[in-house]
């Protein structure tokens, strides 16, 4: 009996050992020093190994990452400073496509085409409806914007690739299916972890004759909207709606055609397709889209 209390206590001590290790490597501090004014909209995501879905480990470096999606405030800064520039060909590759809203059927589509990128009470929610180069050109706008900030560092703004953001969103939790770490979408309270589309069993139908689940959804009934990019909790590296909200745009090229890539599904996705490893539903995206906004990632180094 002494012998299996003792061998229990290791284990539990060894066990909290571990734990706390690696919440200190979560929490881990950036390297550059007190001097180094990071951004209060990013948060800094230490070195780490990702172990992919197949059991592969790939190594990822240190980079600071926006704890949010760029919102419409951030990106209609962008635009402007671009028109007072005179830089026409560039606000034309960059500038949002609002009528982008009015090629789905939702019950929010008239009113945003007028409203949603240009109205103060949009301006915490995520940009949309605007173009991957327009994404890269912001990123290119903000390197230059900040660098005279660090004399003694060179920074660089960029969209993340898909190891990166993967293993970003996991927060330091191997394999999660979700940022915060759990298999569920509400928490104990039974309150929504995310924003996606809720269809609840009353919304599926089962075709006999054909052998086959639909979901039977009214959009003008139930509509689903993106909510302001600090909504919900953060996971464990800080980041706000690394699930649902809007599908992230990351570097990554399709493998299957010629378009983009996105992860983390958006507010009109169901909950499985706001997982962190969930096929991409918007796989070879080439148009703006008003379900897909972007984040970005700094990059730091010493001159």
């Amino acid at each position: 009996m002494k012998t299996h209390f003792s061998i229990s206590v290791i284990a539990l001590l060894f066990f909290a050992l571990l734990s706390s290790s690696f919440l200190l490597e979560k929490k881990s501090k950036h390297p550059f020093g007190k001097k180094f004014k990071v951004p209060k909209s990013y948060t800094y995501i230490p070195s780490g190994t990702l172990l992919t879905q197949n059991k592969t480990k790939i190594s990822v470096l240190p980079f600071f990452m926006s704890k949010t999606e760029i919102t419409n405030l951030d990106y209609n800064e962008f635009l402007t400073d671009l028109k007072k520039q005179g830089k026409t060909e560039d606000y034309e590759l960059a500038k949002q496509h609002p009528e982008k809203w009015n090629e789905r059927p939702h019950a929010y589509g008239e009113p945003f085409v007028e409203t949603y990128g240009m109205h103060p009470a949009y301006a915490k929610y995520p940009v949309l409806t605007i173009s991957k180069k327009g994404a890269e050109l912001y990123c290119q706008w903000l390197t230059k914007k900040l660098q005279p900030n660090y004399p003694k560092h060179n920074v660089n703004f960029r969209l993340p690739t898909e190891h990166e953001w993967v293993y970003a969103a996991r927060g330091g939790n191997q394999l999660a299916p979700y940022p915060w770490g759990g298999y569920y979408l509400r928490n104990s309270k039974g309150k929504f972890l995310a924003n996606f589309k809720r269809l609840g069993a009353g919304a599926i139908h089962y075709d006999r004759k054909n052998n086959e689940y639909k979901v039977m959804i009214d959009p003008q009934n139930n509509p689903s909207m993106p909510a302001p990019v600090n909504s919900y909790i953060p996971n464990d590296f800080g980041l706000y709606n690394m699930a649902g909200n809007a599908a992230e745009m990351i570097s990554t090229k399709s493998l299957t055609s010629d378009g983009n890539r996105t992860k983390g599904g958006c507010f009109d996705s169901t909950g499985f397709d706001i997982t962190i490893e969930a096929e991409d539903e918007f796989d070879g995206w080439t148009e703006p889209s008003p379900f897909i906004g972007f984040r970005t990632i700094m990059d730091v180094s010493v001159k």
